[in-house]
């Protein structure tokens, strides 16, 4: 930790290695298909927080969330204890199995914080905030979630920015366990994977700003198996509308508005069934001689049409249909 971290007091720095600590102890967090394999929430934390200090933060974030340390502080925390719902509790007061991810690790950061690490209980009730809103899928603005502002040290946190670095910071991190499941989601034909060895398909061997792109984030990725690359594909579209949303709702807004996958095929060559339309050929499309085989013919056929929208809207497209019968009528004598 480089950048942001070095604006974070001693005792913070202990305060947040003591939660690191708490979560490496806690029992194996484990996705519900996979039994077998751990989720290392430790190292999921880590290449958040590497996302937060060296580029997905610009310049007027970083100066807003520097103002009040304990924003870092919360942000970094929330990056590891985020998904501790993963576990299975041991050791920890009991959450419902049949609460979602973010209500069950919510659960835990309130009635744990001791046990997490956590200096305090109005810090931990922050954390929670932050965590719960990250996890709100629903697409309301998360500025909405809770009523009563956050404070803390007598200042204002600004949760909801808090909340879309980490629902962020998570979703551009494809082998995160969470964004795992969604990549898994949108396979056509799951039959033909095993959930726990996805990863064995895929792996991201960059992440950062786009060279060449101003305002785009670039992950590179390697991908052995066309149905992979697709769902790869659909989830890029995915962080896309997230971005967006984001952008949206949260002040100060994040300085990229764009996300690339670029995927190096390997073993198989992908069929990109995205095309363009030449604006001047649709243009000749209907008013050349393609569609009609004579140049007049297309007056009727227009006017017909425009008739046919002025019955359905005859107020609105009334003045619409004489302008158009005129320039058909002006075009024809030409």
């Amino acid at each position: 930790m480089n950048a942001i971290s070095n604006k974070l007091d001693t005792e913070l720095i202990a305060d947040l290695t003591a939660i690191r600590s708490a979560v490496g102890k806690l029992p194996d967090a484990r996705l519900p298909w996979n039994a077998r394999d751990p989720v290392d929430l430790i190292d999921q934390g880590n290449r958040m927080i590497d996302c937060f200090e060296n580029w997905l933060l610009d310049d007027e974030q970083t100066q807003i969330l520097g103002m009040q340390p304990r924003q870092l502080f919360i942000l970094y925390a929330s990056a590891y204890l985020g998904d501790i719902g993963l576990t299975d509790g041991a050791g920890l007061a009991k959450a419902s199995l049949s609460e979602s991810l973010y209500t069950r690790s919510g659960e835990l950061i309130r009635t744990n914080w001791q046990a997490l690490g956590i200096a305090d209980a109005t810090l931990a009730d922050i954390i929670t905030r932050v965590c719960l809103q990250a996890g709100n899928h629903d697409g309301a603005d998360p500025s909405a979630a809770e009523s009563k502002a956050a404070v803390i040290d007598g200042a204002a946190v600004n949760v909801p920015l808090l909340a879309a670095c980490l629902r962020l910071g998570r979703a551009l991190n494809p082998n995160s366990a969470t964004t795992l499941s969604q990549i898994y989601d949108h396979l056509p034909t799951k039959d033909r994977f095993a959930e726990d060895r996805l990863e064995d398909y895929f792996s991201v061997y960059d992440i950062g700003p786009h060279p060449y792109l101003n305002g785009t984030i670039r992950l590179r990725i390697q991908c052995t198996d066309p149905e992979i690359h697709r769902a790869l594909k659909h989830h890029e579209r995915s962080v896309q509308h997230l971005l967006e949303t984001i952008n949206q709702q949260v002040r100060p807004r994040f300085l990229y508005s764009e996300v690339i996958y670029e995927i190096e095929p390997q073993g198989y060559t992908p069929i990109d069934l995205k095309f363009t339309v030449d604006s001047s050929a649709g243009l000749q499309l209907f008013m050349g001689n393609r569609l009609y085989s004579d140049r007049r013919a297309w007056m009727p056929a227009t006017t017909a049409s425009c008739s046919i929208n002025t019955i359905r809207q005859p107020f609105r497209l009334n003045s619409a249909t004489t302008s158009v019968s005129s320039r058909c009528a002006t075009t024809v004598s030409e």
